[in-house]
């Protein structure tokens, strides 16, 4: 028991270390940096719940005035399942199927069942903070609305501990069947990213549908709760466990989650060894003794840094998300320009105001473009190699902001064309659509590789923790956001009245360009120095 505590609280303060530590030398991170980072945790928390809070608190009365008390519990309980099965699923393949500390684990006299539930037990600890996000928000509207009794909380909390198995199994499931796909195809980070792309865009629709989702819920209440009793079984008795405080539902859904899950851990359990020394690559492929092609160390480097991108799901998704709504919102305009005439319905604009406003949402998306702010972290323990090279810092740096507006200045063209198109902007807003967010895109690339060499990540198990849990991607958000904020609320609030749209964005596209010179010096010269004294 001792020994599964210890690799339960390992796994775990390593997530914490991951958001507390910098990551050089273990070097830990001031009392400004963790108030900040626990303040964005708050306020995204706080929006989730609130946002949960409000769909329900619309659906409530009507089920209750309807006697569909149990639907609503029901409904409560498939949000929760289907949030955490999203998310878990791609946590349980990396944690539990490809986790780079198992040959590390195994050479140590810890019996190979004793890894698998440890790291069962942090993923179920993941569950259940996901399914929080909505079984709270769900129980507060029930307080609020009453009536609540003491055994109805009972069971309430009794069927979401069930529920969490339930989770669980199919997670574990899920990141297993994933990890077997991955391993037998050649292009498997493609296609975990275009899977990563369809929930993302299920995930859209359905939150600009919820309107009507609510509407049809409520109008059409008792089909669809007929619906859900026929066909989903477990729902159905996890909501008349609550609803009407039976205990034989409560036993009936009990066994719906237990039995999934008992099978699913038994079934990994037998083959636990097996999936522990997998090694899971690519699909080999034969040489067939094509002539080598030589470049220069520069464009090696270059080559390098974009196959990390393209080889890394978790990197595509969390650092170039940014180039996905770049070019998707001038389409989604060109197909439905309804969405834009309603819009200005809503905030009547002039047309030069019209422009200036789609160069701001382009800067911001821009700066939602991540893609240097971890290109240092990412090089880990093998940071040596790419500092043996016969290439001065400075220049390794910038590479690194290369490979970024390698990526997004294309997106950024093709994006401010298709915004002229759409908005039949005049003359100089079109200059301004296309010079002002490329401009900010090189902003952003630099930004990045200079807060990245001074805040790097390095003591990383896998490319999630450099990518998403680094300091140095929400400094460059954050910075980012700021530097697009700052002069809209200076016109807004100070120059509106004196000077058109197209002097402000002029002017400021000239102070972009002297902080982007700003930046390029500080990396040939002190941002090498700083990146040449990292000890990996």
């Amino acid at each position: 028991m001792t020994m599964f505590k210890a690799l339960v609280a390992n796994c775990m303060r390593g997530a914490f270390a991951a958001l507390f530590t910098i990551g050089q030398a273990g070097k830990k991170r001031g009392p400004f940096i963790k108030a900040l980072i626990a303040l964005l945790a708050l306020v995204v928390v706080a929006n989730f719940g609130v946002l949960a809070g409000m769909l329900f608190y619309s659906l409530y009365p009507a089920f209750f005035q309807a006697g569909l008390l149990w639907f609503y519990f029901a409904l409560a309980g498939l949000a929760a399942f289907v949030l955490s099965f999203v998310s878990g699923i791609f946590l349980a393949q990396p944690l539990l199927f490809d986790a780079g500390d198992n040959e590390t684990l195994l050479a140590m006299p810890i019996p190979p069942r004793m890894i698998l539930f440890s790291r069962l037990t942090v993923l179920m600890v993941f569950t259940f903070f996901t399914q929080l996000f909505i079984l709270l928000p769900a129980a507060v509207v029930w307080f609020l609305f009453g009536p609540v009794s003491a055994l109805g909380l009972v069971l309430y909390v009794l069927a979401s501990l069930m529920l969490l198995f339930l989770s669980l199994a199919l997670c574990c499931l899920g990141g297993w069947l994933v990890a077997l796909v991955s391993a037998r195809i050649s292009r498997k980070s493609l296609a975990v990213t275009l899977l990563s792309v369809a929930f993302l865009a299920a995930y859209f629709y359905v939150f600009s549908q919820i309107q009507q989702i609510l509407g049809r819920l409520i109008q059409n209440g008792a089909e669809i709760a007929q619906a859900v009793q026929r066909t989903l079984f477990p729902a159905y008795h996890f909501g008349r466990a609550i609803a009407q405080t039976s205990w034989m539902s409560l036993l009936w859904f009990a066994l719906s989650a237990a039995v999934p899950f008992l099978f699913v851990t038994a079934l990994i359990s037998r083959s636990i060894m097996r999936i522990l020394t997998t090694r899971r690559g690519s699909v080999r492929r034969e040489y067939t003794g094509a002539p080598i092609k030589t470049r220069s160390a520069q464009g090696a480097l270059l080559k390098k840094e974009l196959g990390r991108f393209f080889a890394s799901p978790v990197y595509m998704m969390n650092a170039g998300l940014g180039l996905l709504f770049l070019l998707a919102l001038p389409i989604v305009l060109l197909i439905k320009p309804d969405i834009l005439y309603s819009v200005l319905a809503n905030f009547p604009l002039r047309r030069e105001m019209v422009g200036a406003a789609a160069v701001a949402v382009l800067s911001v998306m821009n700066a939602m473009i991540m893609i240097s702010a971890s290109s240092v972290s990412l090089e880990g323990k093998n940071l040596w190699i790419i500092k043996s090279l016969p290439v001065n810092s400075g220049i390794v740096l910038l590479i690194k902001a290369a490979a970024h507006l390698t990526l997004s200045a294309p997106v950024n063209i093709v994006s401010g064309i298709l915004m002229i198109l759409v908005l039949n902007t005049s003359l100089p807003v079109s200059l301004m659509l296309l010079l002002l967010p490329l401009l900010f895109s090189v902003f952003n690339a630099l930004l990045g590789v200079a807060i990245n060499v001074r805040f790097p990540k390095l003591d990383w198990n896998n490319e999630t923790e450099a990518v998403k849990q680094g300091i140095s991607s929400i400094l460059a958000l954050l910075g980012g956001v700021v530097a697009v904020a700052a002069p809209v609320l200076l016109y807004v609030f100070a120059l509106a009245d004196l000077m058109g749209p197209v002097p402000v964005m002029a002017v400021y596209a000239l102070l972009l360009a002297g902080a982007c010179l700003l930046l390029y010096r500080y990396l040939v010269s002190r941002g090498g120095e700083a990146f040449s004294n990292i000890a990996a």
